[in-house]
Parts: C-alpha cells; structure tokens; sequence
C-alpha cells in the first residue's frame, strides 16, 4: 500500500468491494437514500426530552420536513387576494451595460 501518490485521488480497493460498499450504504436504512440529515433529526427529535417534559418531544417537527406550508385562500373582497401593484415601466436604459472605460 503506498503512502503517495502524484493522482488526485487514488483508491486501492476493487471494483467489487466499492459496488458492494455503495449498496450497503443505499440500502441501509430500509431504501435508498433514507439515512440523510432530515431523517436523522426527524428521528431524534425529542429523544433528551423525558420525564415531565417527555410530551414537548411529540409537539416539536423538523423544518421542511412535511413539505411547504400551504396558506389558506383569501376571500374574494380581500385586498391581500391578489398582487395590485401594476407592471413597472421600462427605464429605459440598459441595466447591465458597462460604463465606457477610457
């Protein structure tokens, strides 16, 4: 086994033994891509929490882990129904042109 290298990366294991080693990492957890930083903290969420306060564990969730928030819709009379800003004009001039070096 060599301690240097002149490549980048250099990997002397087999082709074999890295195919079983991403299987082993794909499937552990009961599918793939279920071990991830989201799951991880959905599953220890609350798990310091006990005694009296062994209840918080249960109301605490994960941000973004049951999707967006999807917020109710406005009445027809209500002003936050719909966006009354109008259109701005153009301004006119080239927004992302260069100033003229000299």
């Amino acid at each position: 086994m060599s301690t240097f290298n002149d490549s980048p990366y250099h990997n002397e294991t087999s082709m074999d033994e890295r195919r079983e080693a991403l299987k082993n990492d794909t499937t552990k957890g009961g599918g793939p891509s279920n071990d991830t930083y989201l799951s991880r903290a959905a599953r220890s969420l609350g798990a310091e929490l006990g005694g009296r306060f062994a209840h918080l564990g249960k109301e605490q969730s994960v941000v973004g882990q049951r999707g967006p928030h999807v917020w109710p819709r406005q009445p027809p009379g209500s002003p936050w129904r719909g966006d009354e800003v109008p259109d701005e004009p153009p301004l006119g001039i080239n927004v992302n042109a260069l100033p003229e070096s000299n």
